[in-house]
């Protein structure tokens, strides 16, 4: 994981991260812009009219389904076996529950914010 560095225009205060996934960012004053991916970035405007506020990593979340009853978490299995296990199964987005009926019991989303390694 990469660490995302962001820049601030001391004019009008904006906020624009360095990766701005090679879509051209403009500040609400006009005095400074960023063009950036993982791989580069183009700052535009005087230097004087940027600062360097902070060196972020993005936190990632993750989701899994847990079922009260046994403390497991939910996997999808294809054909015949448990459909519950002590990791299952890790969503990046926030699972629905919508398809989980009575013979399941109760199921709850949890969340995880995974640790970044230094």
């Amino acid at each position: 994981m990469s660490k995302n560095l962001f820049y601030r225009c001391k004019s009008c205060k904006t906020k624009i991260s360095s990766n701005t996934g090679g879509v051209f960012r403009v500040c609400k004053c006009g005095k400074l812009a960023v063009d950036g991916t993982d791989l580069y970035t183009r700052l535009i405007g005087n230097p004087e009219h940027r600062e360097v506020v902070s060196k972020e990593e993005k936190p990632i979340v993750v989701y899994r389904i847990k079922q009260l009853s046994s403390g497991l978490y939910f996997k999808p299995v294809e054909r015949s076996g448990s459909n519950f296990s002590r990791v299952g199964k890790v969503y990046t987005r926030m699972p629905s529950l919508s398809w989980v009926g009575e013979e399941h019991g109760t199921c709850v989303v949890e969340s995880y914010t995974l640790q970044h390694k230094k």
